[in-house]
């Protein structure tokens, strides 16, 4: 029995070094700009700019004729690709509203190549309507850690017909960390 009860605890033990040895692969800065209109948040326009090695990799994959830049077939070949995939992971973000997860849908897929670098622009719909002192969090994040979120802080836009007041902060999950965009509506 001792034998079993070991064997157990040696495999419980490998399956969880994998979570704790985990670390990315893929570097992306992640930039966004949040709309707020008529009272509600309406969406969340983000952009992924790759690190030079992916951005190799994926362009010499996705850019079928070599030409610097993606055409119609190939755009919708990386958004088959890519973008259905990370539509699974709720669009690598996560956006809340008084600390409640909100309901997002991804929609205006553009995949480009910029300065030699893979570039998503995309955009998550919410339509939640809001009202004064609602606190709006916006986190870009991958739970799994294969890829490392890289906020640009620096370009973090509201437009927004009500007055609101943004910070960010530091997260850190369990094996996961970044920043999130902290929105207070006034």
């Amino acid at each position: 029995m001792l034998f079993f009860e070991m064997r157990f605890i040696f495999i419980v033990f490998f399956l969880s070094l994998s979570k704790i040895l985990s670390h990315p692969h893929v570097f992306v800065v992640t930039s966004y700009t949040v709309t707020i209109e008529e009272k509600k948040i309406k969406d969340v326009r983000i952009k992924w700019i790759f690190d030079e090695m992916t951005s190799l990799y994926y362009i010499n994959d996705f850019d079928l004729n070599k030409d610097g830049k993606f055409d119609k077939k190939e755009r919708d070949f990386i958004t088959e690709e890519s973008f259905t995939g990370i539509a699974k992971y709720g669009y690598m973000c996560e956006i809340k509203l008084n600390n409640k997860k909100v309901k997002i849908k991804g929609k205006d897929f553009l995949p480009e190549i910029k300065n030699n670098l893979l570039v998503y622009n995309y955009t998550v719909e919410i339509n939640q309507p809001i009202k004064s002192s609602d606190l709006l969090q916006v986190f870009s994040i991958d739970k799994e850690n294969y890829i490392a979120m890289v906020l640009d802080k620096k370009n973090i836009k509201i437009l927004s017909d009500v007055e609101t007041s943004h910070k960010i902060k530091d997260i850190n999950g369990e094996f996961y960390f970044g920043k999130a965009s902290i929105i207070r509506i006034r």
